[in-house]
């Protein structure tokens, strides 16, 4: 199993613990929960108080190797978007499988979990 380190509270834990951040060619900072854009990719845990060390420890510069365009809690409401579409676009996919448990079923349980710990906490901007 890959390990990540969340470059908030510089924990090791598995992909499935971690949401990817990606840099785009714009600059801007956005989510990844499907880790799969191209793109400068950071991981943290899905709360907002990692996402608050990230910012103000300087790991998301580092990552990115450069500044920032965005507050914290602006990139939690992002996540949490992002976290919202995934849900359901992977629960669609599940029901097509029938339900049956397996990848699907374990990522949708990730992707709800990550978007629990996304609602607590509070993210300063």
């Amino acid at each position: 199993m890959p390990q990540r380190t969340c470059v908030g509270c510089r924990e090791v834990a598995g992909r499935e613990a971690l949401l990817r951040l990606v840099r785009g060619a714009d600059g801007g900072v956005r989510p990844d929960p499907a880790a799969r854009q191209p793109g400068r990719g950071a991981w943290v845990h899905p709360r907002a108080t990692c996402i608050e060390l990230a910012a103000k420890r300087g790991g998301l510069q580092r990552a990115f190797r450069g500044a920032l365009q965005v507050t914290p809690a602006a990139l939690c409401a992002d996540l949490r978007a992002a976290l919202a579409e995934e849900i359901v676009e992977t629960s669609r996919r599940w029901e097509r499988a029938g339900r049956a448990p397996g990848p699907l079923g374990r990522r949708l349980a990730a992707l709800r979990s990550a978007e629990a710990e996304l609602g607590t906490g509070s993210a300063k901007s």
